[in-house]
């Protein structure tokens, strides 16, 4: 057990993929999406302020939108110093606001005056907001304050001093601003603010108070109601935030994660500078890149980055700013302000810079990543479903058109069957769990047929991808594990009238020294031999399971080998490279055309015989767990602790061989958590140690108390016991423990 619990990894999901076109020099997950589709739907380009029908319209510089509950989009013009309305038919007309045009045209000089229409004046108005009536809210920025704007065109000061710039809570009329920017608004009635000072709310009753550590003078923010409350997203000068209804902040950086509660982007990738942002759900968000020209979305659990529109050009030398409708790789943006939802498929944006307003229609949400703690769902009717389960080797850096479940999908669009690929991420758990976790899915009805990739970094102890040659020379130990883990669930899944396919991968260092070369370089023991015998070695433990195999290491080595070779792998990150993950869908491709799993079913629901389905009245649970490795001596089930966060980890039970333990001496541990959390660790007196799991849910460990001297003896210790789930979320339990002397 002891060599066991140092056993962790994950397992990658695989999808398959033929027929693909000649693969470009550049990686394509650096240019914008090429489904989505950018167009224009008001604006001429021509500064100024007429009211027209679509592209007649004009602007100056058109920042803030946001979409009535009847479909009109409303606009703030900071240039014009106005508030516009684009009517459902594509008239554009204007709402408040007022003031001649100066400096040849490209501004107007701001005022302030509350009034009727066009006796209002604003100083350069941003954000837009509804509340929960009819009202409409702007961010009046240099003038420091919040403005209603009443159905009829009748504008009034809501909150702040125009007189006055500052950071003072307390009622509405008192309270000071430091010019506010973003503008958004909850289920409640609550109001938003980002502004110079941090992110400000202002309750139903006029009640202004400042969310405490929030954003370093914050610029956007975008609200999202889920049923434990509101989640905030935020953009500041250092990158994005979010924060969820039980206060737990996260933050993606802008420079490379480097502090507590900062997360990195799959691929290393940089965020960009959200400026605006527009929130699809709690984990879902577009943002424009003023600095970047560009239009960017994020899946903020799996931590995946794309750009929609725009090239995005990171450094300040040059600029990839422009105008041109089309397709996001053809798109261009010039100082994109102002996001707002459409629908669930399509944004707004205020392209400042062309004087327009954009729509970016055709955005592919559906096939975002499901985490490993996310439950299935049942299959979908009328086709054929694969799931691909797997750990981040084979999801990371991509979107659905480049990754290797698009590119399968799209490939298998010639054939008869209508195939649905659903990819299941489930990066960092331990061999065992993983094939325990494709048990699960099955067992929900997640899919009619189930790919899962193994590779040795599955099989290594935790974080040291580098340690090829230690299952050379442990392969008695975890060879039958594999074997064995892998005949249960194919029985298993044949009893659920489902198939599998196990793929197995290699990982850079285990065909060739100049893949992924540059942290080798960099390292002590710099760029090694790669060892052959890995490949053989774990191929042969899967092939002793009797499931159904397809051994990647050939075409892999191949590739390698051809005078045109491409990576095949990040020169830094670990992970495929797109042309990796090209190799890894032509296979799979090629061997689900030649296999054709989906005519079993045809011929199952032609003669009445058992197709793949969900058992009967079974509802997605985890598997059993197995019996524990010991006799448990001390239970502590620690209290239950409230949390708005639905998705928050729980650590249900904690069990110790005995709470008066012997040094040296046996010590076995077993934690019981939600099915959610991905990994349990123990922290006492400075260490950490990792425990695996048996199956999800269930985490046991057996190993030693080191001996001690005598004068620690005779004390009691705290150990910290932490679960974590694949987005970051964690929750502790504390433990007291005596030494004895």
């Amino acid at each position: 057990m002891d060599t066991l619990s140092r056993l962790a990894a994950a397992l990658a999901f695989v999808c398959i993929l033929c027929n693909i076109a000649p693969v470009a020099a550049d990686d394509p997950s650096l240019q914008a999406s090429p489904e989505v589709r950018v167009s224009t739907i008001s604006g001429s380009g021509v500064a100024g302020t007429g009211d027209g029908w679509a592209r007649n319209a004009q602007f100056i510089e058109p920042f803030g939108v946001v979409y009535d509950r009847a479909g009109r989009l409303y606009v703030s013009d900071a240039g014009a110093q106005r508030i516009r309305v684009v009517e459902k038919d594509g008239f554009t007309r204007t709402l408040a606001g007022s003031g001649a045009p100066i400096a040849g045209g490209l501004w107007v000089q701001g005022g302030y005056a509350d009034g009727a229409g066009s006796s209002a004046r604003f100083n350069r108005p941003a954000g837009l907001a509804f509340g929960l009536g009819q009202a409409l809210y702007v961010a009046d920025t240099n003038n420091h304050c919040i403005r209603r704007i009443d159905a009829d065109g009748t504008v009034s000061t809501y909150a702040g001093r125009p007189d006055s710039a500052g950071h003072v809570d307390g009622p509405r009329n008192v309270a000071k601003f430091d010019r506010p920017t973003g503008l958004a608004s909850d289920a409640s009635g609550n109001l938003y603010v980002a502004d110079f000072s941090g992110i400000r709310v202002i309750s139903p009753a006029g009640v202004v108070t400042t969310l405490p550590q929030f954003g370093s003078a914050p610029f956007g923010v975008a609200v999202v109601n889920t049923d434990a409350g509101p989640v905030v997203f935020a953009a500041d000068e250092t990158g994005l935030l979010r924060r969820t209804p039980d206060g737990t902040v996260e933050r993606y950086a802008s420079a490379p994660a480097s502090q507590k509660g900062m997360r990195d982007l799959q691929g290393e990738q940089p965020l960009g500078h959200p400026f605006a942002l527009a929130a699809f759900d709690d984990h879902s968000i577009a943002f424009t890149d003023v600095r970047a020209d560009t239009v960017r979305y994020l899946n903020w659990s799996a931590g995946a980055l794309q750009t929609l529109g725009g090239v995005p050009v990171e450094n300040g030398a040059a600029s990839g700013g422009g105008y041109r409708d089309g397709s996001g790789a053809q798109s261009r943006f010039d100082v994109p302000l102002g996001i707002a939802v459409r629908d669930e498929r399509s944004v707004v944006v205020a392209d400042g810079g062309n004087k327009r307003v954009r729509e970016i229609a055709n955005i592919d949400r559906t096939h975002d990543a499901v985490l490993g703690s996310t439950l299935p769902t049942s299959a979908s009717k009328g086709g054929y479903n694969i799931a691909f389960v797997g750990n981040s080797f084979l999801w990371q850096y991509t979107r659905w058109s480049d990754s290797i479940q698009g590119m399968v999908e799209a490939a298998l669009t010639s054939t008869s069957a209508r195939v649905r690929i659903n990819p299941y991420v489930l990066p960092g758990a331990a061999f065992g769990a993983d094939e325990q976790y494709v048990e699960f899915l099955a067992r929900g009805g997640a899919a009619d047929f189930y790919v899962l990739n193994i590779n040795p970094g599955n099989i290594y102890p935790s974080g040291d991808l580098a340690g090829t040659l230690q299952l050379a020379t442990t392969a008695d130990v975890w060879q039958p594990l594999v074997t064995t883990s892998l005949r249960k669930l194919r029985g298993t899944l044949e009893g659920l009238h489902a198939r599998l396919l196990v793929v197995t991968t290699p990982l850079a260092n285990d065909i060739s020294p100049v893949e992924t070369a540059w942290p080798a370089l960099l390292s002590g023991e710099g760029q090694v031999a790669p060892n052959t015998s890995v490949g053989a070695l774990l191929n042969d433990a899967v092939r002793a399971s009797g499931v159904d195999l397809l051994d990647l290491w050939p075409a892999f080595v191949n590739d390698v080998k051809a005078p045109g070779h491409e990576p095949l792998f990040g020169s830094s990150d670990p992970h495929f490279s797109y042309h990796g993950r090209v190799v890894v869908a032509r296979a799979l491709s090629g061997w689900l055309k030649a296999h054709q799993p989906w005519r079993a079913n045809a011929v199952a629901q032609a003669t009445g015989s058992p197709a793949p389905s969900p058992s009967p009245g079974v509802t997605p649970a985890a598997s059993s767990s197995p019996p524990p490795l010991v006799s448990y001596g001390y239970k502590y089930r620690p209290a239950s602790v409230a949390s708005a966060d639905t998705h928050a980890p729980q650590i249900l039970e904690i069990d110790l061989n005995d709470q008066q333990l012997s040094a040296p001496g046996p010590l076995a541990v077993r934690v019981l958590t939600s099915i959610n959390v991905n990994g349990v660790y123990a922290h006492i007196s400075g260490k950490t140690i990792g425990i695996p799991p048996l199956v999800p849910g269930d985490f046991e460990a057996m190993t030693t108390v080191p001996s001690m001297p005598a004068f620690l003896k005779g004390r009691n210790y705290t150990v910290q016991f932490e679960a974590i789930t694949i987005d970051g979320r964690r929750t502790t339990a504390d433990v007291s423990i005596y030494i004895k002397r």
